[in-house]
């Protein structure tokens, strides 16, 4: 069901695309959905443009979670 969960969080990302959580949990799903183009720009997004402040820990997961897909 990874694709009708990366539906639904494209569709919440089109309402609300400076909402740091919804971008995020859309790069994972895109990854676990085998749309690698799509997570890596996700999360190269989140890298840049989500305060530090509030996603200190998600923006590691994030980098390394790039890393990984970059690699590939």
């Amino acid at each position: 069901r990874t694709g009708e969960a990366l539906r639904a969080w494209e569709r919440a990302l089109e309402i609300e695309p400076g909402d740091y959580d919804v971008l995020y949990n859309f790069a994972l799903v895109a990854a676990e959905a085998g749309e690698r183009e799509r997570a890596l720009g996700a999360f190269r997004r989140f890298v840049a443009e989500a305060p530090p402040a509030r996603y200190g820990s998600d923006l590691d997961k994030a980098r390394a979670r790039l890393r990984a897909l970059e690699s590939r």
